[in-house]
């Protein structure tokens, strides 16, 4: 044991969450106009997070071609949201739900994490009819998308632990990372005017649910903290650490893919000489390590 729990504050804070749901939940208030004036005109994504936008290919290329590929853009945040929703954060919310930790079995944690999922479940539901709307609108085929490095990365690391509670610490530890950190992304993108409307409204939604998924997981990692093993512990940091390099992934192989199916037959060469890019230089603006980093620091 690290330190004491504050279970008086644990509570309060939970209570809380789970009682501001009705008034804050997307799912629970109609926030959404998919019959937006949709302008043709109007970027779908932001060209600064394209992990090749200062490439020359990409740079020579035609504005119609450019719009496509950000119109690509957006199908491919979506779809690695789509990806983060089922097989991150639900998995981990149901291990809790489930009480396979023992630490998180109080009812208004379950109540919350409840929540939590419901939440996701509705993202993923709103960001599919998001991407439905733009493959209409754009006249877009349906795509083919691989795996991305996220996900595959975390199912073959899975696949070689061979404890359940390491399995299920994996799986909390990306969770962590997911809801503690992407709030600031969500953020800028949110604010971003340049790009479509309801692109932008769908953004600021979600935002609005993961500010506070934000606060509910920072309390399940101080709790994680101080009560579980020393050796939980150590597994979960490793993992966070382990986590924090998937999620920053640029996802050239899913790039790679989806442009080779537009016909951009030159994204190989694009593609190949981004990849010595460990980080791309965006995601490092976006992404926002230091509510993790300030738990584990002070703990």
């Amino acid at each position: 044991m690290i330190k004491k729990l504050n279970l008086s504050a644990i509570n309060k804070l939970f209570d809380g969450l789970k009682g501001s749901w009705d008034n804050r939940a997307v799912v629970r208030n109609k926030i959404l106009d998919y019959e937006l004036d949709y302008d043709l005109d109007i970027p779908d994504f932001m060209e600064d997070l394209l992990p090749f936008k200062n490439h020359p290919l990409y740079e020579d290329s035609s504005q119609a071609v450019k719009s496509k590929i950000l119109s690509c853009g957006w199908l491919i945040y979506n779809e690695k949201t789509v990806n983060i929703e089922t097989k991150i954060i639900s998995p981990a919310c149901i291990n809790i739900i489930d009480k396979k930790f023992d630490l998180f079995l109080a009812e208004n944690i379950r109540e919350n994490i409840a929540q939590v999922l419901t939440d996701e479940s509705y993202h993923t539901l709103m960001v599919i009819k998001a991407n439905a709307l733009t493959m209409k609108k754009r006249q877009l085929a349906p795509f083919r998308f691989p795996d991305f490095d996220l996900v595959s990365n975390m199912q073959t690391m899975l696949g070689n632990l061979n404890c359940s509670k390491d399995k299920m610490l994996l799986g909390l530890a990306c969770a962590i990372v997911s809801e503690m950190s992407i709030s600031d992304y969500l953020s800028k993108l949110s604010k971003e005017s340049s790009i479509q409307e309801l692109n932008r409204q769908v953004i600021y939604a979600h935002w609005k649910d993961e500010l506070s998924h934000a606060s509910a997981f920072k309390k399940i990692l101080e709790m994680a903290y101080c009560g579980f093993s020393k050796k939980e512990i150590d597994s979960l940091i490793k993992y966070i650490n382990v986590a924090r390099a998937w999620f920053e992934s640029s996802e050239l192989n899913v790039w790679r893919s989806v442009l080779l199916q537009i016909g951009f037959l030159s994204c190989e060469k694009m593609l190949n000489e981004c990849q010595n890019e460990v980080r791309d230089a965006n995601n490092k603006i976006f992404w926002n390590y230091s509510e993790i980093e300030d738990v584990i620091q002070r703990l």
